[in-house]
């Protein structure tokens, strides 16, 4: 019985693509470790729903979008981004996770830049445009 060497050999474009993998995700963990940065940053490092002071690792910066794949464009922008507390990011009754409806009704009364934002990135990607976002959050065609 013949063994192919080519199929075990080392340095071959598979480790090559692995690599890039890697490099790939390391500079992704990098660019959401400096948008969550400034998004706590911007917010005071208060929980934007109910205004108690949070940092360290009593603060959640939530995507508004979810971190999908058809949203991926919006990752690390910071016009989707927003600091909560634990409570309002997942525990409470009217939670950022647990009732969308509420939250969405939320941002729209307090946070209309954002929201217009959003909604607008959202009937555009339904009308199937194309647009993107640069490093402040805005459009670009």
């Amino acid at each position: 019985m013949e063994i192919d060497i080519t199929l075990v050999r080392r340095g071959t474009g598979m480790d090559k693509r692995k690599k890039e993998r890697r490099e790939a995700k390391r500079a992704l963990k990098e660019r959401w470790e400096i948008a969550k940065a400034l998004a706590s940053e911007r917010d005071g490092h208060n929980c934007q729903m109910c205004r108690n002071h949070v940092e360290g690792k009593s603060q959640n910066v939530h995507h508004i979008l979810p971190e999908a794949k058809e949203y991926a464009e919006l990752y690390d922008c910071l016009n989707n981004l927003i600091t909560l507390c634990p409570r309002c990011h997942r525990l409470g009754p009217q939670s950022a996770h647990r009732s969308g409806f509420y939250f969405t009704l939320w941002l729209e009364k307090n946070k209309p830049m954002q929201y217009n934002y959003l909604k607008s990135f959202l009937e555009n990607k339904m009308k199937g445009g194309q647009e993107t976002t640069n490093q402040n959050g805005q459009h670009t065609n």
